[in-house]
């Protein structure tokens, strides 16, 4: 197989190699040699943003810590994060839904410890707090179980109070 090389067109007064690259213009390219360029920049980009945290998200809002038999045999053992209505549009969900943006941290014993979250006591049904929050690795599960994400830092946490028993 035989490859052919079309020249360039370019200006004629002088060889596209002594132009600078603000006086190349688009038809001086060749299409698919730019579109493969542009693949490898955005691919790289998206490397490179994965690697240095662009996923991470800040919110503020408030957590809840509930113990009680109900939410427990529901969620589970979790914290949950409702965001407020200032940063809860941060966070990407499937535009095909409207319901309330919360989820769960992935890390409950990692979550617990920086949140200061105490243990399950009997006769309490859980906790709550504000907090101011960065959290990152955000999947929509599509409301049959609460979302995830993973709790990197805590910036400010408000005082925490119990959640009454029903």
């Amino acid at each position: 197989m035989k490859i052919r090389h079309l020249p360039l067109p370019c200006n004629k007064r002088e060889p596209p190699e002594k132009r600078s690259y603000s006086e190349i213009k688009p038809q001086d390219t060749n299409n698919k040699a730019m579109k493969i360029n542009i693949g490898i920049f955005v691919f790289l980009f998206g490397i490179f943003s994965f690697a240095h945290g662009a996923d991470k998200i800040e919110l503020s809002g408030f957590y809840e810590y509930r113990t009680d038999l109900e939410s427990l045999d529901y969620l589970g053992d979790l914290i949950c994060f409702f965001p407020n209505s200032e940063t809860s549009h941060r966070i990407a969900q499937n535009e095909k839904t409207n319901r309330l943006t919360w989820f769960c941290f992935v890390s409950n014993k990692e979550a617990r410890k920086i949140l200061l979250v105490p243990e399950k006591t009997i006769g309490k049904c859980g906790y709550t707090a504000k907090a101011d929050i960065i959290i990152s690795g955000y999947k929509d599960l599509g409301g049959y179980q609460p979302d995830k994400a993973k709790l990197e830092e805590v910036l400010s946490l408000g005082v925490r109070k119990e959640i009454p028993c029903k």
